[in-house]
């Protein structure tokens, strides 16, 4: 459970966040692995501290509940994204905020797909070091290099923090008009963040893979690049899109757990912690 917060013993709770565990990585194509990163990233909430400093809230005073993990679907990636969807409407009723740990970064089309259909102006901020466009690769449509060119024909998008993309993606986005922001050096973070929230809807879903940060950061991740953010970046960026706009639902992803290097476990632990208690100061104001 996350943060250890078990409250599989009452018949009725009203959470303030859900939790949905996701091991699935049934289409990665460099590292292997990220299957077993729900489970790691649940026990190292563990050792995070009750209360947050930095949004003042301390999560003893709120319901945290985590479901069962959804587990693969053996029929194939389309299926395991519908299945995901299903899912993910059975909990929208419970009017709170919604965060998936995968697994691969797939899941995002199944999860922004079920909050696309329940919100009204509504977008998907995909915080991520490539563009995934790719129309089909390795033979299928809904793999991870895929979810963003799935995601924009059901909903409006924003790309950010892309360090590597196809010519063909490239062209793709210029084509249909996808904002697309990339990270480099010579980012003006405010300006980042400025340009994000323009063109972002009230209702936002947030997808982030861990390879939108810097390696030294998360440690391995499916497919890491070099020069990405650090952690200050990161949690500027998130606090600041919580400010102005409603998070209704998020997802991590694409970390490999090495139980040699616990260091980036606990940070994508720490990332849910902080979005979690981002999305409560604000209601709680």
């Amino acid at each position: 459970m996350f943060l250890g917060m078990d409250y599989s013993h009452l018949e009725t709770i009203v959470p303030d966040c859900v939790i949905v565990p996701i091991p699935y990585d049934s289409t990665v194509s460099f590292n292997t692995g990220s299957r077993h990163s729900p489970k790691a990233i649940i026990q190292a909430s563990i050792e995070l501290e009750d209360y947050d400093w930095e949004t003042g809230v301390n999560f003893a005073d709120y319901v945290i509940w985590t479901t069962a993990p959804i587990d693969a679907d053996m029929r194939g990636p389309e299926y395991m994204l519908s299945k995901i969807k299903t899912v993910i409407n059975d909990l929208i009723s419970q009017n709170c905020l919604i965060g998936l740990i995968g697994g691969e970064h797939s899941i995002s089309v199944g999860g922004a797909q079920a909050f696309s259909e329940n919100f009204d102006d509504f977008s998907v901020l995909y915080l991520d070091a490539h563009a995934d466009l790719r129309d089909e690769y390795m033979g299928t449509k809904w793999g991870h290099a895929s979810g963003a060119r799935r995601i924009c024909e059901f909903s409006d998008l924003v790309i950010a923090g892309i360090r590597s993309i196809s010519l063909d993606e490239l062209e793709f986005a210029r084509m249909t008009g996808i904002p697309m922001l990339f990270w480099d050096r010579n980012v003006n973070l405010e300006n980042f963040v400025a340009e994000i929230l323009g063109k972002l809807n009230t209702n936002v879903y947030l997808s982030l893979d861990l390879d939108v940060l810097d390696p030294s950061v998360t440690g391995t991740v499916g497919n890491p690049e070099p020069g990405g953010m650090t952690w200050m970046d990161i949690v500027f960026i998130l606090g600041e899109i919580s400010k102005y706009r409603n998070i209704v639902g998020f997802d991590l992803s694409e970390l490999i757990p090495d139980g040699n290097n616990t260091s980036g476990i606990y940070a994508a632990s720490k990332l849910i912690y902080k979005i979690m208690g981002n999305s409560i100061a604000k209601k709680s104001t």
